[in-house]
């Protein structure tokens, strides 16, 4: 079988079985079901929001290389967080997930 005999077959079953199926209303349709709602990137809070959770999630986390070995007054060893490797931390992978999602939204 050529192309066209297999564009001609193809024709002929999309005629015999479009009275039973939806797609016409389908493709004309398309548009709204996968609309994706935009986001509005001009509002502080979608670039504060990142920062913000990345500060959380260290904290919670305290992950080993914001941490220093203190001694306390019963001479025990204790973690405790550097604050200013925290703060450092977050300015840079908040500021990093700004620019993927202010990318990301661009893109798409």
């Amino acid at each position: 079988m050529s192309n066209t005999d297999y564009i001609e077959k193809i024709n002929d079953l999309r005629v015999r079985v479009n009275p039973y199926s939806n797609f016409s209303t389908l493709k004309n349709n398309t548009k709204f079901l996968f609309n994706i709602p935009k986001i509005d990137i001009k509002s502080n809070i979608f670039y504060i929001l990142p920062p913000i959770l990345i500060l959380i999630l260290l904290i919670y986390v305290k992950p080993s290389f914001m941490t220093v070995k203190t001694i306390n007054k019963n001479r025990e060893i204790r973690n405790s967080l550097n604050y200013s490797k925290l703060f450092i931390t977050v300015l840079i992978v908040g500021f990093i997930a700004d620019i993927v999602l202010w990318y990301y939204i661009r893109k798409y």
